[in-house]
């Protein structure tokens, strides 16, 4: 299990007007099969809910479930919620506070894996100019979709790919004509998905 959190206190910030809620820690774990979200709060002022967002890659999210803030001021707040249905492989968590003047902001990317049907092994190279090899381990046969993505999560090319058990490399050529920047590939089977962040230069 991967997770990130916060390692202090923070004061979040959205429209350059900072939300009186203080975010200790956001953070979670592998629990009976499910994953169990854990965050902690203080100073809160005004506040009213707290959006569990969860993501196979990263980049798009879409609410879970929801919380109400306890909106006691001067002690610290703690919080629990169970995701009883995670993806097979990465899971990507955020919180979306919201105060009750509809002000908002966004905690830190908590990152968890439950168990994967498939292991990219590696992704090079990186920085890429004309072609990236990629290294995926399968615990079975089965099917494999890449798919490149700009920043803004445009897709710009795909790729199909029959999976054998045990590792497959794969050869993605005609990337030359690519601009120069960050794009983020998706590697994505039946059971497990994950997403790496790449640099293309000339």
């Amino acid at each position: 299990t991967v997770c990130n959190a916060v390692s202090a206190t923070t004061t979040l910030v959205v429209n350059s007007s900072p939300l009186p809620l203080s975010l200790i820690e956001f953070s979670g774990k592998k629990e009976s099969g499910n994953i169990l979200l854990q965050w902690v709060t203080e100073n809160e002022i005004q506040s009213n809910l707290f959006y569990v967002e969860r993501s196979s890659n990263g980049i798009t999210f879409y609410p879970i479930g929801l919380v109400n803030a306890k909106g006691i001021n001067g002690s610290r707040n703690t919080y629990s919620f169970p995701d009883v249905n995670p993806f097979a492989g990465i899971n990507y968590y955020r919180l979306k506070m919201l105060d009750v003047d509809g002000k908002y902001a966004y905690s830190n990317t908590v990152i968890l894996m439950t168990n994967l049907a498939a292991i990219v092994n590696n992704v090079s190279p990186n920085p890429f100019t004309e072609k990236i090899n990629v290294t995926v381990h399968l615990n079975k046969a089965t099917s494999i979709y890449l798919t490149l993505l700009d920043l803004a999560g445009r897709i710009i090319f795909t790729k199909y790919v029959t999976g054998q058990q045990g590792s497959n490399l794969i050869e993605w050529k005609g990337m030359q004509m690519l601009g120069e920047g960050i794009y983020y590939l998706k590697i994505h089977t039946p059971e497990a998905h994950t997403v790496q962040k790449i640099l293309k230069i000339r």
